[in-house]
């Protein structure tokens, strides 16, 4: 059977000694306590004062002040517990942190400081009694002021990242923006002939979205690239030859698909400001137009040349005969005749030439009034029998006196239809018919011109009203004119707020019809 075994204390045991050393430490800590905490409002302002040395933005706020009474009156409870409280300290390095971290300074100023405040005069056994407690409390406050300082460094630092990348997307965001507010297309390609950025015209001009170009490079592109082109080669070569250049380059490109239309390719390097290439910027602008407009040009010059060339040969020919050759008077007759036939072709030139200015540049004014249709239709048919007669063209008018008036220039419209009419006369052989009809529609009078002519191909209807635009036939080769008059007639209509229309099969005969608004813009009707 076994017995129960004492238990044997190992505790020594607590002596009077003991009790006495106890009470001893407490009264010193209390008094110690009572002591320290009444310099606590002079600590606060002097550690302000030390604080502002080092640029503290709040040396002057009363907030902080009482801040800094509260953190010192928590230093000395820690300083003064049964253990050491470095925790505490901790905490409240890491609230000095947060007041002020900036200076390499404020540390230090903040740890002689309050190891001022709490060894400064105090006689030497209560020195003795502290300082290993304050040396042990400073350091932890010093540990938690510089991990505070390592997370509010950090937390900026990401602030400054967040804000470095936050301006680098607005500033691509803008460039974007600019870039796709372009009206070129453009391309930026890497020295290493990779494509880094398009914009929106380019993805409209060339049918390709962003994914399908930008990352790759000119090789990768080639096969999707090089069917658009007439010369795509011209393409290659340039895109070779300049990518790493860093002098300008242009190149006049073909365009076929989507859409057919001329391009001028110029290459500009793009740098960073010490002079690294960061790559070449490919504009491709749109000269379709402008290309046509210098066509035009030229053309007009040689027309202009040939117009006034023809009359002015003749007229200086007949004029040479004139002066050096023995001619009867029936001959001078006929030679002033010519000559005078000759300027009048050129004055009806000058004149069309000076009203399609007008028309074009939008300053030809017109004098509106009531006009009655079957009395300016009637003076023009009036003038123009002859000429039909002379090619024995049948003519037949219908116009009734009914017609309602219309808003116009009298004078304009007269030159509209008599345009038609010498139109019709001069692409109708010998022996055709030409018709003038005059009839009422929905608000609208229409006049028509028919004839039996050559008539035209839908290709030649859709130049007809194209400047200098004649139509060049075998049998339309005696037929003089500057191709000017329709032209004019149309854009005259069109001041007229009408339209015009054309009707035609090749070797059937053509047909213009001329619709105008009976009711002017704004002003009723007169009454008769």
């Amino acid at each position: 059977m076994c017995g129960r075994s004492k238990t044997t204390s190992t505790a020594s045991p607590v002596t009077e000694r003991d009790i006495l050393t106890s009470t001893t430490q407490m009264g010193q800590v209390q008094a110690l306590y009572t002591l320290l905490s009444q310099r606590c409002e002079d600590v606060a302002v002097q550690w302000q004062q030390s604080l502002a040395h080092t640029g503290f933005v709040a040396s002057s706020v009363p907030e902080v002040q009482a801040h800094l009474s509260i953190l010192a009156r928590r230093t000395i409870h820690a300083v003064l517990a049964d253990e050491p409280d470095r925790n505490e300290c901790r905490t409240i390095g890491a609230a000095v942190a947060s007041l002020h971290y900036v200076h390499p300074d404020a540390l230090e100023r903040t740890l002689n400081i309050l190891a001022g405040a709490l060894l400064a005069g105090l006689p030497t056994t209560d020195r003795l009694f502290l300082q290993q407690r304050v040396d042990s409390c400073l350091a932890a406050l010093a540990t938690g002021f510089i991990a505070e300082v390592c997370t509010i460094m950090l937390r900026e630092q990401d602030a400054i990242r967040n804000a470095v990348l936050s301006e680098r997307d607005r500033a691509y965001d803008e460039l974007r923006a600019i870039l796709d507010a372009a009206v070129d297309a453009m391309v930026l390609i890497s020295p290493e002939r990779t494509a880094l950025m398009i914009n929106r015209s380019f993805t409209e001009v060339f049918g390709i979205k962003a994914p399908e170009i930008v990352g790759k490079s000119f090789e990768e592109l080639r096969p999707l690239v090089e069917p658009l082109y007439a010369n795509p080669q011209d393409l290659g070569r340039l895109i070779m030859r300049v990518a790493g250049s860093a002098g300008d380059a242009t190149q006049d490109l073909i365009q076929v698909k989507p859409k057919a239309r001329i391009l001028q390719l110029h290459s500009v390097p793009v740098q960073r400001s010490d002079g690294v290439l960061l790559g070449r910027l490919h504009i491709f602008r749109d000269v379709t137009r402008e290309r046509e407009l210098d066509r035009r040009e030229r053309e007009f010059l040689a027309e202009v040349s040939h117009e006034f060339r023809t009359p002015l040969t003749s007229i200086k020919g007949y004029a040479n005969l004139l002066l050096t050759e023995s001619t009867t008077l029936a001959e001078q007759r006929e030679f002033l005749e010519i000559i005078q036939n000759n300027a009048q072709r050129m004055t009806t030139f000058v004149n069309d030439l000076v009203d399609l200015s007008r028309l074009e540049l939008g300053k030809l004014d017109l004098r509106p009034n009531w006009v009655d249709l079957p009395v300016v239709l009637e003076r023009i048919a009036a003038s123009v029998r002859p000429r039909f007669a002379a090619k024995q063209q049948g003519f037949s008018v219908s116009i009734p006196e009914t017609l309602p008036r219309v808003w116009g220039d009298a004078d304009r419209l007269a030159q509209v239809f008599s345009n038609l009419l010498a139109n019709a006369n001069n692409y109708t052989p010998v022996g055709g018919r030409i018709t003038l009809v005059a009839e009422t529609g929905a608000g609208v009078v229409h006049v028509t011109v028919a004839d039996t002519g050559i008539g035209m191909s839908a290709e030649e209807q859709a130049l007809l009203f194209t400047k200098f635009y004649r139509i060049r036939k075998k049998d339309t080769s005696p037929v003089q004119g500057s191709g000017l008059g329709l032209a004019i007639t149309r854009s005259l209509v069109e001041l007229h707020r009408g339209t015009i229309a054309v009707h035609s099969k090749p070797g059937v005969g053509s047909t213009f019809t001329v619709a105008l608004p009976v009711q002017p813009p704004k002003e009723p009707e007169p009454a008769r």
